[in-house]
């Protein structure tokens, strides 16, 4: 199973690096993570035997790249990555890399029009209400909320340990979404306002 001892280490190992991007951020970007990462640390302690799930095999590199959409079925490829883990680590992984566009391959990107989060949110959403469906799992949307955010922090801190520069719009992205990936997860935005 899952345990929060592991959680709580992962938190830590990308805590230096994603400081580092909120300083990229401005002034402020420092100040949104260290809350996020409080609020985040004291409801895993709080919340240990909900993160206790039994693991599955992880993608662990789930982005558009690496997902091809056929006629009739959808296929991964790229499973070189693979390890097990919560299966709502590689849903969070997904949707964080939604926004990222690699410096090598400027054209592969999921957004052809300006990004809209609310299209992003509602339809996350409906992926994750399909598996907590398909997989009697309750737990699943708080869960997510965790792996958003630790995966919001991972690209963050890859981000500011790169060789080459870092992307600044990116980053500004990722900190931006980062109090709502932990406060809403990826409800549909109409019902964050009812």
């Amino acid at each position: 199973k899952v345990g929060t001892p592991g959680l709580s280490r992962a938190l830590d190992d990308v805590l230096d690096g994603a400081l580092k991007a909120g300083d990229i951020y401005g002034p402020s970007g420092r100040e949104i993570i260290s809350g996020v990462i409080d609020d985040v640390r004291t409801w895993l302690n709080h919340n240990s035997a909900l993160m206790r799930v039994r693991s599955s095999v992880l993608h662990n590199d789930l982005w558009w790249d690496n997902i091809i959409v056929a006629k009739d079925d959808i296929f991964l490829i790229d499973w070189e990555s693979m390890k097990t883990g919560d299966y709502a680590e590689d849903l969070a992984f997904s949707r964080v890399m939604m926004d990222y566009v690699s410096p090598r391959y400027p054209e592969h990107k999921f957004w052809r029009t300006q990004r809209k989060e609310d299209i992003a949110d509602r339809f996350w959403n409906g992926i994750v209400n399909m598996y907590a469906h398909e997989f009697e799992d309750e737990s699943l949307p708080d869960r997510l909320r965790f792996y958003l955010v630790l995966q919001t922090l991972r690209r963050l801190s890859d981000m500011a340990y790169r060789d080459f520069a870092p992307n600044v719009e990116l980053i500004t992205i990722w900190i931006n979404q980062l109090p709502g990936f932990w406060e809403h997860g990826v409800e549909p935005i109409e019902s964050r306002f009812n």
